[in-house]
């Protein structure tokens, strides 16, 4: 099912396509997350020990 078809209003729907866990730069994108119910890991650019943001944040 589309985006269009959820008629989400979302930039990004990571449950449409049977993603758990988005994980992303934008905090703008975990302002959507909270707000349409999905999951989210934001990653800062200048985090270099990003592999442990994420293990740890799972």
């Amino acid at each position: 099912m589309t985006l269009k078809e959820r008629q989400t209003m979302a930039s990004k729907f990571p449950p449409s396509f049977d993603i758990d866990i988005h994980v992303d730069d934008s905090p703008g994108l975990k302002i959507e997350g909270d707000r349409f119910q999905f999951k989210t890991i934001i990653i800062h650019e200048s985090d270099k020990n990003w592999v442990n943001t994420i293990l740890n944040s799972l």
